[in-house]
Formats: C-alpha cells, structure tokens, sequence
C-alpha cells in the first residue's frame, strides 16, 4: 500500500478527461513489453513542468511514479527517466530527441511539450508532428499530455486564451497520431477545490490575479502561478499512474 499525503490537498479521480483513440499496439505486443525480463524503461519528456523542482523539498511526479510502479510489482521491472528541460520549446525537443529520448530505446513515452511555444503555435504544431512521427516509430506507447492551466500576472484572461490555443495545437497532434491524452486541467481544478472550505469557493472562481494564483492558495503551485509545488506534483502522479493503468501499460502486480 502506498500513501501519500501533503497539506490540505486531496486527491480526486479524472473522470471525464479527453482521449484520443489509443494508437494501435496489439494486446499480445503489449504483454510482451510489460512482461518481459528486462525492465522496461519509461522516459518522461518536455520543459519545466516535467524537469524542473526543488528535489530537497519534494519529487517530481515522475520520480512519484517510479515508486508507485516499484510498489505495484516489486523493484526492478521499469526503469524511469526524467528528460525534461526547464525552458524547452519543442524545437529544443526535437533537436535533442534522439540524444534524450529515441537513443535509450524507449518502451513508453510521456510528453509535455508545446508549452514554451506560446508565440509560435504553428511551428509547434509541425515540431510535435514530427516528435511523435520519431517516437511513435521506435516506441509504440506515448502518453500525450495536457498542461493545467496558468495565469500570468496582470494578464490572467491572455493567459487562459493563449493555454487555450496551446491546448488545440496539443490535441490536434494527439488525435492525428492515435496517441492517449491526458488532460490536467480537470485533476488540477478538482484539487483545487477540495482544499478550500465551501464558503470560499466563490472568491476562487474569479479570474484574478493578486499575488497568488487559484492553484498556489491550494499549494499546488509555487509564486510564480505556473511551475509546481509538491502538492500539484502529487496530483499529476496520481492521474498519470491511473492513466497508464487504464490503458493497460504498466507492468503486471507483484506475485506473492
């Protein structure tokens, strides 16, 4: 039994979040992959939202994970690798794909990218084409990944327009490419509001800006409204590995 716990922050199920159609991988191909002897190695991939913490205060989601896994089926059944670059566009990405992601022959993938690219939505969308064209040949499971939304100070409705057409360019490659998506607005709002007493919540339903965002009353992100503390790293853990156990791609439980 694993247990984890921050604050005031609780966890809520996903229900609801979008998908794609999953990308065609045969129910045998997949039991091989999860089931074989060597550990299958999963590398987690995109900018600050995947790369960067202070680990003396807490993990990153994706170090959650391999935990998680571990106590699902025992040590040594996955490997996981975190890839992200605090600043990334998915031009960096793509530049270094091969270096970070494609050279360590990868059984799944988890991408966050587009993020930084907020004044070149078409270039993004052609670089994420191209990504997961690279991984997807090479690694048939890629979790695509939503970001949860920010607010920038003084501009908190650009903010929400321009997380909004990141979000199009971001499904729209998902969908192309048959690839699983994950949303994180949903999980994130829900963790919202189930750290704030009832009678506050309407105050917290104003799109405003006054030194905190939504998310940092809740301690889910840090000052800067967009980058997470380790309440929101616990979040996104837990709708990760409750993704990815949906759809079938972790490794079997542990025998007794």
């Amino acid at each position: 039994l694993l247990i984890f716990g921050i604050g005031s922050v609780f966890l809520r199920g996903s229900d609801g979040i979008p998908t794609a159609p999953v990308h065609a991988v045969s129910s045998s191909k997949l039991g091989e992959t999860m089931t074989q002897s060597k550990a299958s190695t999963i590398i987690f991939v995109g900018d600050s939202i995947t790369g960067w913490s202070d680990l003396s205060k807490w993990f990153k989601y994706s170090h959650i994970i391999e935990c998680m896994i571990e106590g699902r089926s025992g040590p040594g059944h996955a490997v996981v690798l975190n890839r992200g670059i605090g600043g990334d566009t998915t031009a960096g990405l793509l530049n270094r794909l091969d270096q970070d992601v494609l050279n360590e022959k990868p059984d799944m993938v988890i991408l966050l990218a587009g993020g930084n690219d907020l004044n070149l939505l078409e270039t993004a969308a052609l670089n994420l084409d191209l990504i997961l064209t690279r991984i997807l040949a090479v690694c048939p499971l890629v979790l695509v990944m939503q970001y949860h939304p920010v607010m920038l100070p003084g501009t908190p409705q650009s903010s929400c327009e321009l997380h909004d057409s990141t979000f199009k360019v971001i499904a729209s490659a998902a969908a192309k490419h048959h690839c699983p998506i994950l949303d994180m607005a949903a999980p994130m709002n829900a963790a919202a509001d189930d750290s704030v007493p009832a009678d506050e919540k309407d105050f917290r339903k104003l799109i405003t800006w006054k030194g905190l965002s939504r998310y940092r009353t809740c301690d889910l992100v840090g000052a800067d409204g967009i980058h997470m503390n380790g309440g929101g790293e616990l979040v996104y853990a837990r709708c990760i590995y409750s993704k990815l156990l949906s759809l079938g791609w972790l490794p079997p439980l542990a025998k007794e």
